[in-house]
């Protein structure tokens, strides 16, 4: 309740970088349907660090776990990026439960709802897509697993090109 509270207040002040921002925390906020944890197993953050070290070594920047919690079947978590046109992105999901990870599904919204066209690969407790978003702004990451699946702990990072 008291990050609503510091919205408010940052509205209030009408200066257009911390409305701006106070918008963005808001619809951070909103937009999931289960809120975004903090905990992640060490195991979950190294299958997405060793991901990376790899997308490294191919010269593209990286982006350290930008997310770890934990996901409950049938219910959906949504992460917002911020993604540039003229890049291309690798969003890595990955899990020290290999089998789990079968089930996951990953999926790449623009800013209305519709979907994003990606490359998926999987493997050894990991999940990459590979895109190319048609334009610069807001994006959301959709991480879902399958009705009665038991709960996982994921973590989530991405490198760009």
């Amino acid at each position: 309740m008291k990050i609503y509270r510091l919205i408010a207040t940052i509205l209030r002040a009408r200066r257009p970088i911390a409305v701006w921002f106070a918008l963005g925390c808001a619809a951070t906020i909103w937009a999931q349907d289960e809120p975004a944890g903090d905990a992640g197993t060490a195991d979950d953050i190294h299958v997405v660090s060793t991901a990376m070290r790899l997308l490294d070594s191919e010269g593209c920047a990286r982006r350290e776990p930008i997310w770890c919690g934990a996901l409950a079947g049938g219910k959906r978590v949504l992460l917002p990026l911020f993604l540039f046109a003229k890049n291309r992105y690798f969003i890595v999901v990955g899990s020290s439960d290999k089998e789990a990870m079968n089930g996951l599904q990953v999926e790449l919204f623009n800013v209305v709802g519709q979907p994003v066209a990606v490359h998926p690969a999987s493997g050894e407790g990991k999940r990459v897509i590979a895109c190319r978003v048609p334009s610069g702004g807001r994006y959301y990451l959709s991480l879902r697993l399958p009705d009665g699946a038991p709960p996982m702990d994921v973590a989530v990072g991405y490198a760009y090109k």
